[in-house]
Formats: structure tokens, C-alpha cells, sequence
């Protein structure tokens, strides 16, 4: 449906001049933008990578806020009240990711061994995900006084967009856990296992989206001259991407350190030892993000 609207109003674009009126004008504007892009997510995923490990994050990047950048267009004067315009802009910026990674808590019996298992999760925050997005907007507006020297005027169309982002895709984690192990019986044996992750490294991977939408607007023109104006114009754009994930990575450097008590025999050991092992999480959902927002525009405009 979306791309069926685009192609009508792009046809309309090429046909429509052939049958204005012969005192068609033409216009040309280029502006600067401020755009309140409402790009952000939060999600938690929890994954199963083997009997042992259940790895579990929660991943956050916030919405991104005012950023600036520009827009240029053409118009086209197809009756006295009426403009056939198209426009481009771009605009980019830095949105704060957060993560935070651990395990789930685990405590109870294993067989006649009471087990105590306690997490302390590791958390990066304020990561610096870059992101930049370009729309080219075609549509309709109407003027109510073109001629005037003030002339407010509304529009709507058609927009096809295209958004890079930073995602997350792999992680440096190092983990210590602390191990106490107190047999009181032949058979009776407590448990105390702390734990602690580090995030080390996060690494991201800039992942691109392109997908329809629509915008309306509002402006009004002030003339300076007879074929200058100043203009200022604010759009609200409807859409939204869906980024596609790829496998994520987790690289970790896992150290135990355990102690073993004997009451009977007073026996008291400890000893250590590092594993270091590669965890890939494989089909992760993908994102669908709104990329559209609020746009003001403040430019001039050039009447031939």
C-alpha cells in the first residue's frame, strides 16, 4: 500500500506539469533541521547456549533526542493554490546504549548438597551508538494566499527512508566466581558460590533499514522580495524499520576460584584454574524501531 501511494504521487509528479496552466512556477528551497527522532528500544533476551550456561541481558538504547542537519527541495506551482513539491534531508547523531548481562539466580538442593548461588551482574553504560537517517518526501500542498506576502500553507506525502544504526553484536565479558565448600558429613555438603561478570568490551555493528512512510506539514512563507522568501515549516514524519539482527557473540574469560573444608578431617584446600570459552546466540529477533518524529525547517525559498 505504501509503495503503491509513492509511485501515484511520483507519477503524478512527472505527468501533472504537462497539463498546468502555462503560468506554472517553479520553486527551490534549502533549509537547516532540527528533527526529534524517536528512535530507542529496551528489551530482555534470555538464551540456553548449553546445560550449564542460561545467559540472560537486558539491552537499552535511548531515544535519540534533538539533532541537526538539512533539508533542500523543489516545488512546482501546478494551479495558483496548489504545489507538487519534493525534498530531501538528512540528519544524524549519537544515542546511549546500556547493557547488562548476568545469570539467572539459582538456589535449593542437588541431590543432599545445598546449593547457594549468588550473581553480580555486569553492566556497561552511556556505549555511543551513531545513527543517520535520510528521507526524500514527495507530496502535496496547498497554499492559501501564494501571491501574498504571508502565505501559510498545509501538505501531506508519501517519504521513502533509509536509517543506518549501531547494534549490538558482541561482548568481552570476564567472570570470577568464588566457590566455598564446606562438607560437614559423608554425605551433607553446603555450597556457597558468588559470582561477579565485568563487561570488558561491548563491539557494534552499523546495520542499515530502508522502508516507506508518510508526513504531513505546515509552513508559512514570508516574502523578502519578489522571488525570495524565508520560510519555516514543521513536519511530522510517520514510520518505522525494521533492523535485522545478526548472531550475537559473547567471548569470556571465566576464573574459579574454590575452597574445600573437610570438618570432620580439618582439611582445608584451595586451587584455581581459567576457562576461557565462546558463546553464539543465534536467531535473534529483529528490532522494529520508529524513526520518524518531529521535524522544524527554517530556510529560504527561491521563485523562478
Amino acid at each position: 500500500m505504501k509503495k503503491a501511494c509513492m509511485v501515484l504521487i511520483l507519477v503524478a509528479f512527472l505527468v501533472f506539469p504537462v497539463f498546468a496552466s502555462e503560468k506554472m512556477k517553479l520553486t527551490f528551497n534549502v533549509g537547516g533541521m532540527i528533527t526529534a527522532i524517536s528512535q530507542g528500544y529496551d528489551i530482555n533476551f534470555t538464551e540456553q547456549l548449553s546445560e550449564a550456561v542460561n545467559l540472560s541481558w537486558d539491552e537499552a538504547l535511548a531515544d535519540i533526542g534533538n539533532s541537526f542537519g538539512f533539508d533542500m527541495g523543489i516545488g512546482i506551482y501546478l494551479l495558483p493554490h496548489f504545489e507538487l513539491y519534493a525534498s530531501y534531508s538528512s540528519c544524524g547523531g549519537i544515542a546511549l546504549g546500556d547493557y547488562s548481562f548476568s545469570y539467572p539466580y539459582v538456589e535449593g538442593y542437588v541431590q543432599r548438597d545445598y546449593v547457594h548461588r549468588t550473581l553480580t551482574p555486569g553492566i556497561m553504560t552511556d556505549v555511543e551508538h551513531e545513527y543517520k537517517t535520510s528521507v526524500i518526501n514527495f507530496g502535496f500542498a496547498f497554499h492559501l494566499s501564494p501571491e501574498g506576502k504571508i502565505d501559510p500553507y498545509i501538505g501531506f506525502g508519501a517519504s521513502r527512508v533509509s536509517a543506518k544504526l549501531d547494534l549490538f553484536e558482541s561482548a568481552t565479558l570476564k567472570e570470577l566466581w568464588i566457590i566455598d565448600t564446606v562438607q560437614t558429613g559423608p554425605a551433607d555438603m553446603e555450597v556457597e558460590i558468588d559470582g561477579k561478570i565485568d563487561i570488558m568490551k561491548v563491539e557494534l555493528e552499523q546495520v542499515s533499514a530502508s522502508t516507506w512512510g508518510f508526513h504531513i506539514k505546515a509552513g508559512i512563507n514570508v516574502k523578502l522580495a519578489k522571488n525570495i522568501a524565508i520560510f519555516a515549516e514543521g513536519r511530522y514524519l510517520n514510520v518505522s524499520a525494521i533492523f535485522n539482527r545478526l548472531d550475537l557473540m559473547f567471548n569470556t574469560n571465566i576464573r574459579n576460584e574454590m575452597s574445600w573444608y573437610y570438618e570432620e578431617e580439618g582439611i582445608d584446600e584451595w586451587w584455581a584454574y581459567d576457562n576461557v570459552e565462546q558463546w553464539k546466540v543465534e536467531n535473534i529477533p529483529d528490532l522494529e524501531i520508529k524513526i520518524g518524529g518531529v521535524q522544524a525547517i527554517v530556510g529560504i525559498k527561491i521563485v523562478f
